[in-house]
């Protein structure tokens, strides 16, 4: 390839920067897209961006008034610093051409109409984050109410507390006061019975003696020290019964104030409930407020760029030659204007999911048809046949489903008190399941193929299995929670290793295998992933953190990888689905608790069919959601029509100029033709079939033609759909490998 020479016009100058900034990838990638357009020898030669601009200006594929071409290469292969360049090369230097002052107002009014409908939806935003952030403080003040009313409750029950003590102490005294009492009285009333006798015995003597006045005198002394004894004997008792009193009625008061201590104990614990729901309601609107912001910067990036922005919404261009003629508009073809709408396909970001891309299978019932559920806890695709295994806990059965959403075949029945907590197909279509206690593994056709055992010792505790999963060769894997390991077993149940363990992981929950045989788990309590390579087990790497922002998780649970190795992540206490790539870093999510389409409430699995659509278990709302990537769009010219005319007449095989308000086609009589018949019908017939077999006869011609707008719409989702038909490819390819190995 020779030297590229750079002319100093402002198209060369913008051709030479955006080869000079082109990366050695970048032109490889472009040259892959270019196939078609440009020879295989002639691509095979190109070594830098230069040379690669050059190409496209000198065979006519990128001009200085057509760069469609060059801008939907550059956006293809993400070089978009290219992208702003040849942006700003057209705002300054690209005249564009005004067909009709009608066409010109139509414009303009699209553009006013974007700019009021972005002011408002801005507006909108803005009331909502004012909105977010008064609940936010209304919360504030609320969370600070009850943490004052926490702290004088118990303030109240360290009062309450000593007060209680204190009457504890007090019938402690009182105790004592009774024993000594009791001591005191079993000594008078021996004295008592002591004087008793010695009274007996003085009137024995005198009733031998009745007139010995020092008897009487004795006798009478005797009665008088009795009755003082029984004097000190009555208030000894009197005071007992009152000491007995007193201890009766501090245990009615003790009784009193340990039932005021147990009210402020519920109310301390109403309060810390209250301050629990305030927290996460704060939590929740701090996240509701976080998305209005990034929603509101998005916004009002795009009223800055409205200028050069190019939404993806229906459009109208200026009807063609061939469309006014077979239409019958002789007279008028530039002022009336003929909408067409040229459709697109988009594969969204993960961040970009909204509730527009979702749909809603089931709710919460026991029936069968329709598809009702009572906590959904995992899903599976089986890639052969397109069926939507759903583990159906709480009716405890399997329900198979279709792409649609409707009934494939009857559920299997598990039977006793067997609930499926999880589930895994392999690439030929057979089922293992678990309840939490043993693997059970089925056909393609439903039979029971067999049961399958977990192994542990006497030191283990009873495994409890949460998680299953196949490996391309057809291996299991279960998660048991309760031993906090994974263990593998063979196609035929034989038992084959342990992975992880106390030390490596903590209550897995999730399980995935990647292609190379690395195994992925999600630790529910430990709020992240865990990596174990195939090429040695006992190594692993981690991913994620607790929390709620980007790469963060709360208790993640089901886990699936995409066509590209990503991991999707049911990041349940976060009410999401979460993507990250395999080094960690975030792709988006997708999700936000509610009953609404496109919300979710604790989602427990997840998992992607052969299309790349995401399948959800929102096991608390008893559902199915499925979330589609590919979307359907439609492409609007904006401010630059003249790439959409230019796109039109190509496909009509012609080029089309403006003279005075009327098209005319260079190189052919039609327009005199046209004028001759204009009031004769059969004529106009004649004329349309002229018309068509003129186009079939160019067929051949066009072969070396400039790239139409729908094939550059091809070469822009080329690269995206196209990883979705080699990954169904590649799941085929496994199958028949997964057969001969069984075999």
């Amino acid at each position: 390839m020779s030297a590229v020479v750079v002319n100093s016009t402002p198209f060369h100058v913008l051709l030479h920067d955006i080869g000079k900034d082109l990366k050695l990838s970048d032109v490889h990638y472009m040259k892959y897209l270019l196939q078609g357009h440009v020879n295989k020898e002639t691509l095979e030669h190109l070594d830098s961006g230069q040379e690669l601009t050059e190409l496209l200006r000198k065979r006519g594929l990128v001009t200085e008034k057509k760069l469609a071409f060059m801008r939907k290469l550059l956006i293809e292969a993400k070089c978009l610093k290219q992208v702003h360049l040849v942006d700003e090369f057209r705002e300054k230097f690209t005249s564009v051409t005004i067909i009709g002052e009608r066409q010109q107002s139509e414009r303009a009014s699209r553009l006013n109409n974007r700019r009021e409908t972005l002011l408002r939806m801005i507006e909108n935003v803005e009331n909502e984050i004012r909105t977010c952030e008064d609940v936010d403080v209304e919360i504030s003040n609320q969370i600070k109410e009850s943490e004052v009313q926490i702290q004088a409750n118990n303030e109240n029950m360290v009062i309450v507390e000593e007060i209680i003590q204190s009457l504890k102490s007090k019938i402690v005294k009182y105790e004592s006061n009774i024993e000594s009492f009791e001591r005191k009285l079993e000594t008078v009333r021996f004295f008592l019975k002591k004087k008793q006798v010695e009274m007996d015995k003085i009137k024995q003597k005198l009733d031998e003696n009745h007139s010995s006045a020092t008897i009487k005198k004795e006798l009478k002394d005797k009665q008088e020290e009795n009755e003082k004894t029984k004097r000190e004997e009555d208030e000894l008792i009197a005071k007992h019964q009152n000491a007995l009193d007193m201890i009766r009625t501090t245990h009615v008061e003790i009784r009193h104030k340990t039932q005021d201590l147990i009210v402020l104990e519920d109310s301390i614990h109403d309060s810390l409930m209250q301050v629990r729901a305030l927290k996460q309601s704060a939590r929740k609107n701090q996240r509701a407020s976080t998305d209005l912001q990034e929603k509101l910067e998005s916004l009002s990036l795009e009223l800055e760029d409205t200028r050069r922005m190019k939404p993806l919404t229906p459009f109208s261009r200026p009807a063609t030659r061939g469309q006014n003629l077979l239409n019958g508009n002789h007279g008028n073809a530039v002022n009336e204007t003929h909408l067409t709408r040229r459709l697109e396909y988009k594969v969204l970001d993960y961040g970009e999911i909204s509730e527009r891309e979702s749909n809603v299978i089931g709710r919460k019932g026991k029936r069968v048809n329709p598809p009702q559920f009572q906590s959904p806890t995992s899903v599976a695709v089986d890639r052969a046949q397109g069926y939507i295994y759903v583990a159906d806990h709480g009716n405890a059965r399997i329900q198979i489903l279709d792409v649609n959403g409707n009934i494939a075949r009857e559920p299997l029945v598990l039977g006793g008190k067997s609930r499926p907590s999880a589930l895994a197909v392999s690439l030929r279509g057979d089922l293992v399941m678990t309840d939490s206690q043993i693997l059970r593994l089925f056909s393609k056709t439903g039979e029971l193929l067999r049961p399958i055992l977990p192994v542990y010792s006497k030191n283990d505790k009873r495994p409890e299995l949460s998680a299953v999963a196949f490996d391309i060769q057809g291996n299991i894997y279960a998660a048991d929670k309760a031993n906090h390991r994974i263990q593998k077993f063979t196609f035929n149940g034989s038992f084959l290793c342990f992975i992880g363990g106390l030390r490596d992981l903590h209550y897995p929950m999730g399980i995935t295998v990647r292609r190379n045989g690395d195994v992925i788990v999600s630790e529910y309590e430990n709020h992240r992933l865990k990596i174990f390579s195939q090429d040695s087990l006992e190594e692993s790497r981690t991913i994620g953190v607790h929390g709620v922002g980007a790469g963060k998780f709360a208790c993640p649970r089901g886990i699936a990888l995409d066509h590209n190795d990503n991991i999707l992540v049911a990041d349940s206490r976060n009410h999401r689905i979460q993507a990250i790539s395999l080094s960690g870093e975030p792709l988006g999510s997708f999700g936000t608790i509610g009953l609404d389409p496109g919300c979710l409430d604790t989602p427990y699995d997840v998992v992607l069919d052969t299309t790349g659509n995401i399948i959800v278990a929102d096991t608390k709302n008893h559902r199915l959601q499925v979330f589609t990537r590919l979307v359907p769009v439609y492409a609007e010219p904006g401010m630059y029509d003249e790439e959409y005319e230019e796109a039109a007449a190509i496909e009509d095989g012609e080029d089309l100029e403006l003279d005075e308000g009327e098209f005319k086609i260079p190189g052919s009589d039609l327009d005199k033709e046209l004028q001759d018949n204009t009031n004769d019908v059969s004529s106009k017939e004649n004329f349309k079939s002229d018309i068509i077999k003129e186009k079939n006869g160019e067929d051949e011609k066009n072969k070396e033609r400039l790239p139409s707008a729908q094939e550059i719409s091809n070469i822009t989702k080329k690269g995206e759909i196209q990883a979705f038909k080699e990954k169904t490819r590649e799941f085929s390819a496994n199958e028949q490998e997964f057969d001969a190995n069984n075999n």
